[in-house]
């Protein structure tokens, strides 16, 4: 082995600081992604109770309102913009998986059992939800102005 010669190279103090950094930011943020990765992954919080008055429904809708952390107060129309209800309330999407039916976008809403007849006879009609705003939720008519002829 006379023809091989090996270099040995001394490694300074400064590079031997500048690798025990390395290895140890390595190491800690090694030591964190295990950490994270052992969490239980959150287990679902049992859905509210219905309130009094109200059915809970799985529906095919097209909604034009976001899903917030909470309920979410919807009007539900039909595609000619009559009037469903004015007080459902949206509670969460539910995946094709979880549905029975997988005709559109499925629903989990709450709804006023004093509308459940109007549901019942559109059933096979294109369901909307709509953003609960206080113009669409006040049920008060707007007054006709009526003209008055006035003779001299």
């Amino acid at each position: 082995m006379n023809g091989i010669k090996l270099k040995n190279n001394d490694l300074s103090p400064l590079k031997v600081e500048r690798l025990k950094w390395m290895i140890l930011l390595i190491l800690s943020h090694l030591f964190v992604f295990l950490l994270l990765s052992m969490q239980e992954e959150p287990t679902l919080k049992p859905l509210s109770k219905v309130r009094s008055g109200y059915v809970r429904l799985q529906l095919p809708l097209i909604s034009q309102a976001s899903l917030g952390q909470d309920k979410t107060l919807v009007i539900l129309m039909t595609e000619n913009q009559k009037i469903i209800t004015r007080e459902a309330e949206l509670i969460k999407k539910i995946s094709l998986r979880e549905g029975i039916d997988s005709s559109g976008t499925q629903y989990l809403v709450d709804i006023p059992e004093r509308d459940m007849e109007k549901l019942i006879r559109i059933k096979n009609k294109t369901v909307f939800a709509y953003p609960a705003t206080k113009h669409f939720r006040s049920k008060k008519k707007i007054k006709k102005r009526e003209n008055y002829e006035i003779h001299f």
